[in-house]
């Protein structure tokens, strides 16, 4: 779902700066994908994917305990 979001997300941003006549908006989108453009497509969204989970993640995180637990073996 994360990944939908953020895909949509990023189309639409991209419109954005596309803004102009529907033939440039048509052809920002039918213009071929080269692999540096897919590259940073995909670093870019995986950047933004971990930014959104750190902040949704962030309140519920503690400071590491360092101290180590047991498992009591004697109740059986």
């Amino acid at each position: 779902m994360i990944t939908d979001m953020v895909g949509a997300m990023s189309h639409l941003e991209h419109l954005v700066e596309v803004v102009g006549t529907p033939e440039q908006e048509l052809a920002a989108y039918t213009t071929p994908i080269t692999p540096e453009r897919h590259r940073d497509y995909v670093l870019g969204n995986a950047a933004r994917i971990r930014r959104a989970l750190d902040q949704l993640t962030a309140p519920y995180e503690t400071a590491a305990d360092t101290s180590t637990t047991t498992v009591d073996n004697t109740a059986a």
